[in-house]
């Protein structure tokens, strides 16, 4: 059970019989956002989103924006609606004077009547805006009006805040959300003002401070807190229905048939009085399962509850459930139900999570995602499929560059699935969160080389789990290690230089541009088949549980780009809004040596190393073997002399204990040419 606090708001000045009364409801870190409705990916420049006001150097309101319903606020009835950047919203559209960025106890002179405040940012900065959005279906929308990448006032530096003012349609409730704080240093004033005289204003304004955690990285709703403004006043018997598992849309609504499968919920107490007896229930539309449950939940807590009765998924397709809570007293059953849907498949499926990261070589802060994608290949070889995305630079694919540009606010971003961006410090908690979602179908890759025609040709199969109906897509990822050229332009900007921000894998002991010669790229998106939605046509419109589907790609490699380095991913794509369900990756076989007329291959492990590293070698007639450790400066650090060598396997061991942490280079010197691979030193 997880305390909450909740406060009844009186609403001073003048007396309630001429204006509504309303009582406020902190819900601190309940993992979701109100109603679970907006589960958007907190970012700057979010597809869906409109902005009706750009950052600004000074406050200023917004253009007066559309409310989607008819909104009760105060008694009053209201469709439009303007924001300043200071953090106020108010109904008053024909309000001038717009208040300072600095906030002050309501109600305030300063604040027009019939206004909600977050009130104490400023939209300053380059990615700062008001932006808004509607989820849900009438007659229970969300209206929300997000201060997107914001500051406060008289901030300096490289920091930002995210906070949301929420309309509620029919039941006219109001939430301010916190969702996502990085080193911003915060004073706010939430609460509502009527008028100059009457206001309903959060305990601790104007010094309210952000609860999100993760330093502002957690780009989702799982650290967000909430305060509901609701007229009227406080009742002494009311439950509120808040999550119910497994919810909609989670990993958990997949269930092979025939499986059964325990519901649960949590319940908050919103009355006055504690509930000591309450019931739950759910039904499949012939069915219903009753149970009661007993505790002692007192005002603004939480309890978790399980049904003892399981529900048996007992068939292939949708079984929809209604679950509801039933509390004695309890007047207001606007928040008691809620609905799920149990998915019956035919087996489930093996899910690997892709990561494409965008990045450029004239962006300082993209060696994090050097760094991180390196550390993802090592720890998730098997399930993370890893895509670098390249803009503004030698490596670019356009329309790879354009479709994920559309999704993120800035550089680096990881796209997880095109679920969720996140920063690239960020991949190991995201694949942890989506490593177990749904994958809907098993996949295949088998690619063949062509040396004659300088072809690649991939056959993609994939084996589904449940039936589908709409646009689903195969496309074809094709991706080159070892990436390199020469001229200034492949150099990397780094601004970890002189560990101006810390150690970043060893980024932070080289120049503000490493050298195009020291560079070697990994992961490099070469194509992408049929553009960043996938190849129209690659599958059927209707799809069976059971059924697999064959679709052959084909890519002509260009000259400049290496076979023997290059791996294909498969992607199965929802086209309608481009979310990857399931990926693979295969390497190309090419039947010729990584160095050009050498007969050497070599591996390095273990990589990350940290005492001992061993290089192991397979040679194919007589060579003149030298193997040698460089950093990333291409300075030698050890040297094995092993002569002439014939055929066999052969491995060299290097003490590397006295290395500092970062990356380095293992080099397999040959009459031939040289192989370099990629290990880092922790």
């Amino acid at each position: 059970m997880k305390k909450l606090l909740l406060v009844m708001a009186v609403v001073t000045g003048i007396s309630a019989a001429a204006f509504s009364q309303y009582y406020y409801v902190p819900f601190m870190n309940i993992g979701q956002n109100p109603g679970n409705l907006n589960n958007d990916a907190e970012q700057p420049a979010v597809t869906g989103w409109t902005s009706i006001q750009a950052t600004s150097a000074t406050p200023v309101w917004s253009p007066v924006a559309t409310i989607p319903f008819t909104f009760t606020f105060n008694g009053n009835s209201y469709t439009s609606l303007k924001a300043s950047t200071s953090g106020v919203v108010t109904f008053s559209t024909n309000a001038g004077t717009v208040p300072a960025s600095t906030s002050a106890v309501l109600p305030d002179a300063n604040i027009p009547d019939n206004s909600i405040c977050v009130w104490g940012l400023a939209a300053t900065g380059t990615n700062d805006a008001i932006e808004t959005n509607t989820f849900g279906t009438a007659p229970n929308r969300q209206f929300w009006i997000q201060y997107t990448s914001c500051s406060s006032s008289g901030s300096t530096g490289s920091n930002w805040t995210y906070w949301s003012i929420v309309l509620e349609e029919t039941s006219n409730k109001i939430y301010i959300v916190d969702q996502r704080t990085y080193q911003t240093p915060l004073a706010l004033t939430l609460g509502l003002q009527m008028n100059a005289t009457t206001a309903v204003m959060v305990t601790g304004s104007p010094n309210i401070t952000s609860n999100t955690t993760n330093g502002g990285n957690q780009a989702d709703a799982l650290d967000n807190s909430y305060w509901m403004f609701a007229p009227g006043t406080l009742a002494a018997n009311a439950v509120s229905f808040t999550a119910l598992t497994p919810a909609m849309g989670s990993n958990a609504c997949y269930v092979a048939a025939g499986t059964n499968i325990t519901l649960g919920g949590t319940i908050l107490n919103m009355g006055s009085s504690p509930i000591t007896n309450y019931t739950v229930k759910y039904s499949d539309g012939t069915n219903t399962w009753s149970e009661n449950k007993t505790g002692n939940i007192t005002l603004g807590s939480t309890a978790n509850f399980t049904f003892n009765t399981q529900f048996n998924v007992a068939t292939i397709g949708t079984h929809p459930i209604t679950a509801w809570v039933d509390l004695t007293g309890d007047v207001d059953h606007s928040d008691d139900t809620l609905m799920t849907a149990l998915n019956g498949v035919a087996f489930m499926p093996d899910h690997n999570v892709t990561f494409e990261e965008a990045t450029g070589t004239w962006c300082g802060w993209c060696v994090r995602g050097i760094v991180f994608m390196d550390s993802m290949s090592h720890v998730h070889p098997n399930d993370a499929v890893l895509i670098a995305v390249h803009n503004g630079d030698p490596m670019v694919v356009t329309a790879y560059d354009a479709g994920v540009g559309g999704l993120i606010g800035g550089y680096p971003s990881v796209l997880v699935d095109r679920k969720e961006v996140v920063d690239p410090m960020d991949m190991e908690t995201a694949y942890n969160n989506h490593i177990n979602d749904f994958g809907f179908a098993d996949l295949t890759i088998n690619p063949s080389f062509n040396a004659g025609a300088g072809t690649i040709s991939a056959d993609v199969s994939a084996h589904f789990a449940t039936s589908l109906s709409g646009d689903y897509r195969l496309t074809m990822v094709v991706t080159e290690d070892d990436c390199h050229g020469t001229a200034s332009n492949w150099g990397q900007h780094n601004y970890y230089t002189n560990n101006a921000y810390g150690p970043m894998g060893g980024f932070e002991s080289l120049p503000g541009t490493v050298p195009a010669a020291q560079m070697y790229y990994d992961w490099v998106a070469r194509s992408i088949a049929g553009g960043f939605t996938g190849q129209a046509g690659s599958l059927p419109a209707t799809i069976t549980a059971g059924d697999t589907h064959n679709f052959t790609f084909n890519y002509i490699i260009p000259a400049g780009q290496n076979p023997s380095l290059m791996s294909v991913k498969a992607l199965l794509i929802d086209a309608t809004n481009d979310v990857i369900l399931n990926a693979t990756g295969a390497k190309i076989v090419t039947g010729v040596p990584s160095i050009n007329g050498s007969s050497i291959d070599f591996s390095v492990y273990p990589n990350p190393a940290n005492d001992n590293m061993v290089v192991s070698t397979d040679v194919y007639g007589n060579n003149n073997v030298t193997v040698t450790l460089t950093d990333m400066m291409g300075r030698t650090l050890q040297t094995i002399n092993a002569g002439n060598i014939t055929d066999g396997s052969y491995n060299f061991n290097f003490d590397v204990s006295t290395l500092a942490n970062g990356v380095y280079f293992a080099n397999v010197i040959t009459d031939n040419g040289v192989v370099t691979k990629k290990f880092v030193k922790n």
